[in-house]
């Protein structure tokens, strides 16, 4: 979102597609090269573990495994889920991070349910999925990454593909 300051101060954002999509991207890539070299932390690194295992305790999905990860460099806390070897879109959380500090209040769900969209069968190219949101986030990137599988996501902002770590809008 790029933000000018008027002659009256006030203040006008423009929304930049370009800049969201490739933010999307990198946080996805960077969070699938830390799934799949498997560099996940342990909550009780953080100084306020107790906080963050409450959390998770009233919101994860159950039967769900979850890892934390920390992509230090953007200052962002990721709690993902699997379940198995399924593609998992629904349920994981993102939030800031200060230090060793995990901000609880800045966690949020990618989504409002528990998804998952099972095993990539060896026949499939792609998966379609919904998101509420106007764009596909870093978790779809991680998910297709991991199944090495495109994903269709309808959001409100319109159709697009995800594959090889890369965010297309197809259609409006």
């Amino acid at each position: 979102m790029k933000c000018f300051i008027g002659a009256m101060l006030l203040s006008l954002c423009f929304y930049s597609y370009a800049d969201n999509i490739e933010e999307i991207q990198s946080l996805g890539n960077s969070l699938t090269e830390a799934v799949k070299s498997k560099s996940y932390v342990k909550l009780k690194s953080f100084s306020n573990t107790k906080e963050i295992k409450k959390f998770l305790s009233k919101n994860k999905c159950p039967g769900y495994k979850y890892r934390a990860y920390v992509l230090a460099d953007k200052n962002k806390f990721y709690l993902v889920a699997s379940k198995g070897k399924g593609v998992v879109i629904g349920r994981h959380f993102v939030g800031n991070i200060n230090d060793n500090t995990v901000d609880i209040d800045s966690l949020s769900s990618s989504t409002k349910g528990c998804i998952n969209l099972g095993p990539t069968q060896k026949d499939s190219a792609a998966k379609f999925v919904t998101h509420l949101k106007p764009e596909p986030s870093e978790f779809h990137v991680l998910q297709s990454n991991l199944a090495n599988i495109a994903l269709f996501v309808s959001t409100k902002g319109g159709l697009y593909s995800v594959s090889e770590g890369n965010v297309k809008k197809i259609k409006d």
